[in-house]
Protein backbone atom coordinates (compact mmCIF):
# COMPACT_ATOMS: atom_id res chain seq x y z
CA UNK A 1 0.00 0.00 0.00
CA UNK A 2 1.60 3.74 -1.21
CA UNK A 3 0.53 6.84 1.24
CA UNK A 4 0.26 9.71 -0.22
CA UNK A 5 0.40 13.04 2.38
CA UNK A 6 2.28 16.68 2.55
CA UNK A 7 4.53 16.03 -0.26
CA UNK A 8 5.87 12.66 0.46
CA UNK A 9 4.33 9.38 -0.06
CA UNK A 10 5.38 6.08 2.01
CA UNK A 11 5.28 2.54 0.41
CA UNK A 12 4.28 0.33 3.28
CA UNK A 13 4.88 -2.36 1.49
CA UNK A 14 8.85 -1.59 -0.03
CA UNK A 15 9.34 0.19 3.42
CA UNK A 16 10.03 3.20 1.61
CA UNK A 17 9.18 7.06 1.58
CA UNK A 18 9.87 9.60 -1.07
CA UNK A 19 9.49 13.16 -1.05
CA UNK A 20 9.08 15.32 -3.53
CA UNK A 21 9.46 12.42 -6.36
CA UNK A 22 12.80 11.51 -4.49
CA UNK A 23 13.51 8.58 -2.20
CA UNK A 24 14.41 9.60 1.46
CA UNK A 25 16.54 7.05 3.27
CA UNK A 26 15.57 6.51 7.00
CA UNK A 27 17.17 4.46 9.54
CA UNK A 28 15.38 1.87 10.68
CA UNK A 29 14.30 2.99 13.75
CA UNK A 30 13.29 6.23 12.14
CA UNK A 31 11.29 4.29 10.01
CA UNK A 32 9.71 2.01 12.52
CA UNK A 33 8.30 5.37 14.04
CA UNK A 34 6.92 6.77 11.16
CA UNK A 35 5.50 3.68 10.39
CA UNK A 36 3.67 2.87 13.67
CA UNK A 37 2.13 6.31 13.59
CA UNK A 38 0.66 6.13 10.39
CA UNK A 39 -1.17 3.07 11.03
CA UNK A 40 -2.38 4.11 14.32
CA UNK A 41 -3.41 7.43 12.95
CA UNK A 42 -5.34 9.71 13.90
CA UNK A 43 -4.69 8.00 17.41
CA UNK A 44 -1.94 9.00 20.08
CA UNK A 45 1.02 6.48 20.81
CA UNK A 46 2.00 6.45 23.76
CA UNK A 47 5.90 7.43 24.53
CA UNK A 48 5.78 3.37 26.52
CA UNK A 49 4.10 1.75 23.30
CA UNK A 50 7.16 3.70 21.10
CA UNK A 51 9.44 2.23 24.02
CA UNK A 52 8.38 -1.45 23.70
CA UNK A 53 8.16 -1.26 20.20
CA UNK A 54 11.45 0.28 19.04
CA UNK A 55 13.73 -0.69 22.57
CA UNK A 56 11.54 -3.81 23.09
CA UNK A 57 12.91 -5.30 26.52
CA UNK A 58 15.43 -2.24 27.04
CA UNK A 59 15.58 0.82 29.09
CA UNK A 60 16.00 4.15 27.21
CA UNK A 61 16.21 7.32 28.36
CA UNK A 62 13.06 9.64 27.23
CA UNK A 63 15.59 12.07 25.38
CA UNK A 64 15.98 8.87 22.46
CA UNK A 65 12.34 8.71 21.33
CA UNK A 66 12.80 12.53 21.24
CA UNK A 67 15.58 12.40 19.33
CA UNK A 68 14.05 10.02 16.92
CA UNK A 69 11.30 12.31 16.47
CA UNK A 70 13.22 15.43 15.99
CA UNK A 71 15.23 13.07 12.74
CA UNK A 72 11.60 11.47 11.62
CA UNK A 73 10.38 15.42 11.39
CA UNK A 74 13.25 16.79 9.61
CA UNK A 75 13.06 14.39 7.13
CA UNK A 76 9.43 14.98 6.52
CA UNK A 77 9.70 18.70 6.53
CA UNK A 78 8.05 19.24 9.71
CA UNK A 79 8.44 21.13 12.69
CA UNK A 80 7.26 21.32 16.58
CA UNK A 81 5.49 23.83 16.49
CA UNK A 82 2.72 24.37 13.99
CA UNK A 83 3.27 20.46 13.09
CA UNK A 84 1.05 19.29 9.66
CA UNK A 85 2.62 16.03 10.04
CA UNK A 86 3.63 14.20 13.58
CA UNK A 87 1.71 16.26 16.52
CA UNK A 88 2.94 16.35 20.01
CA UNK A 89 0.67 15.35 22.73
CA UNK A 90 2.16 16.95 26.34
CA UNK A 91 3.50 13.84 28.62
CA UNK A 92 1.81 11.54 26.84
CA UNK A 93 3.19 10.49 23.06
CA UNK A 94 2.77 11.24 19.23
CA UNK A 95 -0.03 11.30 16.18
CA UNK A 96 -0.39 11.51 13.11
CA UNK A 97 -2.14 14.38 12.10
CA UNK A 98 -1.76 14.60 8.05
CA UNK A 99 -4.31 13.80 5.79
CA UNK A 100 -3.07 10.69 3.96
CA UNK A 101 -4.27 9.16 0.73
CA UNK A 102 -3.76 5.65 -0.83
CA UNK A 103 -2.67 6.01 -4.13
CA UNK A 104 -2.49 3.22 -7.06
CA UNK A 105 1.29 1.04 -6.89
CA UNK A 106 2.44 -0.30 -9.59
CA UNK A 107 2.47 -3.52 -10.73
CA UNK A 108 5.17 -5.59 -8.89
CA UNK A 109 7.79 -7.48 -10.77
CA UNK A 110 7.61 -11.16 -10.47
CA UNK A 111 9.67 -12.68 -7.86
CA UNK A 112 13.02 -14.59 -9.21
CA UNK A 113 14.15 -15.24 -6.02
CA UNK A 114 12.90 -16.78 -2.97
CA UNK A 115 14.04 -18.18 0.80
CA UNK A 116 13.68 -21.61 1.91
CA UNK A 117 12.91 -22.46 5.46
CA UNK A 118 11.74 -26.14 6.46
CA UNK A 119 10.04 -26.53 3.25
CA UNK A 120 8.42 -23.16 3.05
CA UNK A 121 9.14 -21.17 0.56
CA UNK A 122 8.96 -17.05 0.78
CA UNK A 123 8.87 -15.49 -2.59
CA UNK A 124 10.95 -12.21 -2.86
CA UNK A 125 9.36 -9.29 -4.89
CA UNK A 126 11.45 -5.80 -5.51
CA UNK A 127 11.18 -4.30 -2.02
CA UNK A 128 11.98 -4.30 1.63
CA UNK A 129 11.27 -7.61 3.32
CA UNK A 130 10.88 -7.74 7.37
CA UNK A 131 12.19 -10.98 9.05
CA UNK A 132 11.40 -11.86 12.11
CA UNK A 133 9.01 -13.54 14.81
CA UNK A 134 6.28 -10.61 14.93
CA UNK A 135 3.19 -10.88 13.00
CA UNK A 136 3.63 -7.87 11.17
CA UNK A 137 6.78 -9.10 9.29
CA UNK A 138 6.85 -9.76 5.33
CA UNK A 139 8.55 -13.06 6.33
CA UNK A 140 6.90 -14.63 9.85
CA UNK A 141 9.78 -17.26 11.34
CA UNK A 142 8.42 -18.23 14.16
CA UNK A 143 11.27 -19.62 16.18
CA UNK A 144 12.93 -18.81 20.19
CA UNK A 145 16.09 -18.05 19.00
CA UNK A 146 14.58 -15.22 16.29
CA UNK A 147 14.06 -11.46 17.17
CA UNK A 148 10.76 -9.58 16.41
CA UNK A 149 12.05 -7.56 13.93
CA UNK A 150 15.37 -9.72 13.52
CA UNK A 151 16.78 -8.92 9.71
CA UNK A 152 15.66 -6.90 6.35
CA UNK A 153 15.89 -8.36 2.97
CA UNK A 154 16.23 -5.69 0.49
CA UNK A 155 15.50 -6.55 -3.31
CA UNK A 156 16.10 -4.35 -6.53
CA UNK A 157 15.39 -5.42 -10.03
CA UNK A 158 16.37 -9.02 -8.79
CA UNK A 159 19.41 -8.19 -6.89
CA UNK A 160 19.07 -8.79 -3.05
CA UNK A 161 20.77 -7.71 -0.07
CA UNK A 162 20.18 -8.22 3.64
CA UNK A 163 21.23 -6.57 6.86
CA UNK A 164 21.02 -7.62 11.12
CA UNK A 165 18.17 -4.72 12.71
CA UNK A 166 20.00 -5.62 15.47
CA UNK A 167 19.12 -9.06 16.72
CA UNK A 168 20.05 -11.17 20.03
CA UNK A 169 21.72 -13.73 18.17
CA UNK A 170 23.07 -12.05 14.87
CA UNK A 171 22.59 -12.85 11.24
CA UNK A 172 24.77 -15.24 9.24
CA UNK A 173 25.77 -15.52 5.48
CA UNK A 174 27.54 -18.71 4.48
CA UNK A 175 28.91 -19.21 7.72
CA UNK A 176 29.97 -15.37 8.40
CA UNK A 177 28.01 -12.96 10.43
CA UNK A 178 27.41 -9.85 9.03
CA UNK A 179 27.40 -6.38 10.49
CA UNK A 180 26.35 -4.45 7.00
CA UNK A 181 24.36 -4.79 4.01
CA UNK A 182 25.73 -7.96 2.57
CA UNK A 183 24.53 -9.38 -0.86
CA UNK A 184 22.49 -12.30 -1.57
CA UNK A 185 22.69 -14.84 -4.39
CA UNK A 186 21.06 -18.53 -5.26
CA UNK A 187 22.60 -20.82 -3.20
CA UNK A 188 23.71 -18.66 0.01
CA UNK A 189 22.59 -20.37 3.16
CA UNK A 190 21.29 -17.50 5.80
CA UNK A 191 21.37 -18.53 9.61
CA UNK A 192 18.65 -16.42 11.59
CA UNK A 193 19.44 -16.88 14.61
CA UNK A 194 19.93 -20.76 14.52
CA UNK A 195 17.41 -21.23 11.98
CA UNK A 196 18.96 -22.28 8.69
CA UNK A 197 17.72 -20.27 5.50
CA UNK A 198 18.33 -21.63 1.78
CA UNK A 199 18.27 -18.85 -0.60
CA UNK A 200 17.12 -20.23 -4.44
CA UNK A 201 16.39 -19.04 -7.82
CA UNK A 202 12.27 -18.87 -7.90
CA UNK A 203 11.41 -21.00 -10.82
CA UNK A 204 9.56 -19.80 -13.58
CA UNK A 205 7.00 -22.56 -13.56
CA UNK A 206 5.63 -21.40 -9.76
CA UNK A 207 5.01 -17.36 -10.49
CA UNK A 208 1.50 -18.50 -12.15
CA UNK A 209 -0.25 -21.22 -10.42
CA UNK A 210 -3.89 -22.52 -11.72
CA UNK A 211 -6.46 -24.05 -9.89
CA UNK A 212 -9.05 -26.44 -11.03
CA UNK A 213 -12.05 -26.38 -9.48
CA UNK A 214 -15.63 -28.58 -10.25
CA UNK A 215 -18.13 -25.29 -10.87
CA UNK A 216 -19.58 -26.84 -13.57
CA UNK A 217 -23.20 -27.27 -14.13
CA UNK A 218 -25.78 -30.50 -14.27
CA UNK A 219 -26.79 -29.62 -17.56
CA UNK A 220 -23.34 -28.98 -18.85
CA UNK A 221 -21.56 -31.99 -17.10
CA UNK A 222 -17.79 -31.85 -16.35
CA UNK A 223 -15.22 -31.03 -18.77
CA UNK A 224 -13.89 -33.62 -21.49
CA UNK A 225 -10.95 -35.37 -20.07
CA UNK A 226 -9.06 -34.52 -23.98
CA UNK A 227 -8.73 -30.84 -22.32
CA UNK A 228 -6.74 -32.70 -19.45
CA UNK A 229 -4.74 -35.47 -21.03
CA UNK A 230 -2.59 -35.54 -17.58
CA UNK A 231 -5.83 -36.17 -16.04
CA UNK A 232 -6.11 -40.57 -16.17
CA UNK A 233 -9.22 -42.03 -15.53
CA UNK A 234 -9.55 -44.22 -12.82
CA UNK A 235 -10.37 -47.77 -13.19
CA UNK A 236 -13.20 -48.58 -10.70
CA UNK A 237 -13.66 -52.01 -8.74
CA UNK A 238 -16.76 -53.83 -9.85
CA UNK A 239 -19.77 -53.73 -8.16
CA UNK A 240 -21.83 -56.23 -6.75
CA UNK A 241 -24.33 -56.43 -8.98
CA UNK A 242 -22.20 -56.30 -12.49
CA UNK A 243 -20.62 -59.87 -10.56
CA UNK A 244 -24.32 -61.73 -9.07
CA UNK A 245 -24.88 -62.57 -13.36
CA UNK A 246 -21.69 -64.32 -13.00
CA UNK A 247 -22.72 -66.38 -10.11
CA UNK A 248 -25.77 -67.07 -11.71
CA UNK A 249 -24.41 -67.88 -14.91
CA UNK A 250 -22.15 -70.74 -13.04
CA UNK A 251 -25.57 -71.88 -11.73
CA UNK A 252 -26.78 -72.60 -15.02
CA UNK A 253 -24.08 -74.45 -16.54
CA UNK A 254 -23.77 -76.67 -13.34
CA UNK A 255 -27.23 -77.79 -13.76
CA UNK A 256 -26.73 -78.97 -17.25
CA UNK A 257 -23.91 -81.35 -16.18
CA UNK A 258 -25.32 -83.11 -13.05
CA UNK A 259 -28.14 -81.40 -11.23
CA UNK A 260 -30.86 -81.53 -14.06
CA UNK A 261 -31.11 -85.78 -13.46
CA UNK A 262 -31.26 -85.67 -9.46
CA UNK A 263 -33.74 -83.25 -9.92
CA UNK A 264 -35.74 -85.54 -12.39
CA UNK A 265 -35.46 -88.29 -10.31
CA UNK A 266 -37.17 -86.94 -7.29
CA UNK A 267 -40.06 -85.34 -9.21
CA UNK A 268 -40.67 -88.68 -10.84
CA UNK A 269 -40.80 -90.34 -7.14
CA UNK A 270 -43.55 -87.58 -6.46
CA UNK A 271 -45.64 -88.58 -9.58
CA UNK A 272 -45.75 -91.79 -8.87
CA UNK A 273 -46.34 -91.79 -4.85
CA UNK A 274 -49.48 -89.36 -6.17
CA UNK A 275 -50.59 -91.90 -8.67
CA UNK A 276 -50.87 -94.55 -5.94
Amino acid sequence: MRLKFADCVLDLRARQLERQGKTVPLEPKVYELLEALIKRRPAVVTNNELDELLWPQVYVARTSLTRLVSELRAELGDTPHGSQVIRTVYKRGYAFCAEATAVRSEAASPATIELVWKKQAFSLTDGEHLAGRDAECSLVIDASSISRRHARITVVAGAATIEDLDSTNGTHVNGTRISGLTPLTPGDEVLLGSEALQVRRRSPSALTVKVFRRSWSSNVGPPSMEKYPSRKPVALAPSYASSAPRRTLARASSSSVGVGPSLDKRTSSRSTAASS
